[in-house]
């Protein structure tokens, strides 16, 4: 039998390209636009989520910026002076960290490590996407720390600010902070680091290989099983793609970023090919279906090398902005090689819980 996830070939779903430094991706509208472009301007709460300027790295994604025209009050001065202090505190180690790797990576000579650390770097600096490897798990988890605790200070100083405009009989005022507040309050700003999603949710297929092609071992999140024990990976089937699908069903509603798909390349890994080319990838969302990425003859939005492999790689598929669903799919049309079932080696949906356990 013949048969790197970041792309798409069979059904799973979800799409864009991922940034490099070579290849950068837009990233969030800034405060300063949403105020003085043409459109109708956002509530507080949108506003507070855009960066204060479009210069410069961005913070760390769900941290808040200060509304250009909010509340003007001493206290809160100060109480928004220690916040951006504390994020830029937690910018700079991020940053560090990731500069820590890529420095590690270059002084081995390890091209494919630099690479992918210039990758996660951009997209730090770019989008303020927290990075999801254990390399740098210490740093993020403590980032995620210090934002939790810095908002919570400055939620303190809403709420005594509020206080004391009551006591002081200005109730106009009161109401003013107190509905700033709430604004900001609105939404989670505490930022989560993206996980791997799919690993705890329930896949299924059209059609599989028993044995070493059963579809739950793309799941399973086993990524160095790419040597010749062939023992971990989701098989179509000997003939061409029906098309062929692959569906994840996640434990609950999550907002997704980006997925990744492992997958031989053309027919270096396997003389039949089973590298997806014409695929698409979905979302479902409460039953609706939305496709978020169509590929036609393996121009995938984005791959990444696997450190000493020359026959696999990621398909990277970044989504232009993150969307809510509660299961992804890739539908595979035809694959390299003789066309048979696609193999997906592994398969991850990144992104975070709508709601947390």
């Amino acid at each position: 039998m013949c048969l790197r996830a970041i792309g798409l070939a069979c059904v799973l779903v979800l799409c864009g390209a991922a940034p490099s430094y070579g290849q950068q991706r837009t990233g969030p509208r800034t405060l300063e636009g949403l105020l003085n472009s043409d459109e109708p301007q956002k509530p507080a709460a949108a506003a507070a989520e855009a960066d204060a300027t479009d210069a410069g790295p961005k913070r760390p994604a769900g941290t808040l910026v200060r509304p250009k025209d909010g509340v003007k009050h001493p206290d809160l001065d100060k109480a928004w002076t220690d916040y951006d202090a504390a994020v830029a505190k937690v910018t700079e180690s991020i940053k560090a960290a990731i500069a820590k790797q890529f420095d590690a990576a270059t002084a081995k000579g390890d091209l494919d490590a630099a690479e992918k650390w210039q990758v996660i770097g951009e997209k730090f600096e770019k989008a303020g996407e927290l990075p999801t490897d254990k390399e740098a798990k210490t740093a993020v988890s403590a980032a995620v720390t210090d934002c939790k605790e810095a908002r919570e200070e400055l939620t303190k100083a809403y709420e005594t600010v509020v206080k004391a405009l009551t006591m002081e009989q200005k109730i106009a005022e009161a109401k003013a902070v107190r509905e700033e507040s709430r604004a900001l309050s609105s939404d989670n700003h505490t930022p989560k680091p993206a996980v791997n999603l799919a690993k705890a949710g329930t896949p299924s297929a059209n059609r599989f290989k028993p044995g070493n092609g059963d579809v739950r071992l793309a799941f399973d999140g086993i990524t160095g099983d790419t040597d010749n024990n062939y023992t971990s990976y989701w098989y179509g089937g000997d003939s061409r793609p029906q098309p062929d699908w692959l569906r994840v069903g996640l434990k609950r509603p999550a907002t997704i970023r980006q997925l990744r798909l492992l997958t031989p390349i053309g027919i270096l890994r396997f003389g039949n090919g089973h590298e997806p080319v014409d695929y698409e990838v979905s979302i479902l969302n409460n039953g609706k279906k939305q496709r978020v990425c169509r590929v036609a003859n393996a121009r995938h939005p984005n791959v990444e090398p696997v450190a000493g492999k020359e026959n696999v790689r990621w398909i990277v598929i970044d989504l232009p902005k993150p969307v809510i669903a509660d299961a992804v799919v890739l539908t595979v049309e035809s694959t390299s090689g003789n066309n048979m079932g696609p193999v997906i080696f592994e398969c991850e949906v990144l992104g975070t819980y709508e709601v947390d356990e």
